[in-house]
């Protein structure tokens, strides 16, 4: 069997891009909304495998007093603020 013999920094060094955690990118919406944004139109907008994933991000977030919620004039569905 023939040797392959490769020379050190003849290879292109390769970049790893950090991965996208899917709360920053719940938070980042929430962010660029002003108006606020439901449940419903944050699983529209990002297209999550799963809803529940976009619940549990602003339940922590809630938690961490990073998100309010106000409820709709039908006091029916709440609207999530980023707190400022």
């Amino acid at each position: 069997m023939k040797k392959i013999i490769i020379d050190a920094g003849s290879l292109p060094e390769l970049v790893v891009k950090p991965r996208v955690r899917f709360d920053d990118t719940v938070l980042k919406a929430l962010k660029e909304a002003e108006d606020g944004m439901t449940n419903h139109e944050l699983c529209v907008l990002l297209k999550p495998k799963d809803r529940r994933r976009v619940s549990e991000s602003i339940s922590k977030f809630k938690d961490l007093g990073k998100v309010t919620q106000k409820l709709c004039r039908c006091e029916h569905a709440p609207i999530y603020y980023f707190y400022k």
